[in-house]
C-alpha cells in the first residue's frame, strides 16, 4: 500500500527543505519554540508559503547548546525587557559600528536609570 500526506504543514516542510542549503536544517517558529532551550538556532527571516495567511518565520539549526564550545560566533542574552542575539560572523564592518553605537547608547541609558 502507498500512503501520502497532504496539507499546509506538508507544504511548509517541502518549502523549508527546498530552501535549505546542503547540510542545513531549516525549521518553522513552531518547532523553534519547542527546541530553543536546547538547540541554538539562527533567525533566517520570513517566507511566504501557500496556505498560510501570513509570512512564516524560519530558523536555521546551528547545534546543541552544550556542543557550541568556547569559540562560538554566537552570543545571546535574554531577560525581562531585554533580548540580544549576536552572530559575529554575519556582521559587516559597516554594521559593526552601528551595533556598537546602539550597545553604547543602551549601556548609557541603563547607567543613567541606575543613578536616578
Amino acid at each position: 500500500m502507498d500512503y501520502t500526506i497532504i496539507g499546509k504543514e506538508v507544504n511548509l516542510a517541502s518549502r523549508l527543505e527546498s530552501l535549505a542549503e546542503p547540510g542545513e536544517i531549516l525549521i518553522s517558529y513552531e518547532t523553534f519554540s519547542l527546541i530553543k532551550d536546547r538547540i541554538m538556532c539562527r533567525d533566517k527571516g520570513e517566507i511566504t508559503v501557500k496556505g498560510f495567511g501570513r509570512p512564516v518565520s524560519i530558523y536555521e539549526v546551528v547545534d546543541f547548546r552544550r556542543d557550541m564550545g568556547p569559540n562560538r560566533s554566537f552570543l545571546e542574552h535574554e531577560r525581562s525587557g531585554f533580548a540580544m542575539y549576536l552572530d559575529s560572523e554575519k556582521i559587516t564592518e559597516r554594521e559593526r559600528e552601528s551595533i556598537l553605537s546602539a550597545l553604547e547608547d543602551a549601556a548609557e541609558r541603563l547607567r543613567q536609570e541606575e543613578d536616578s
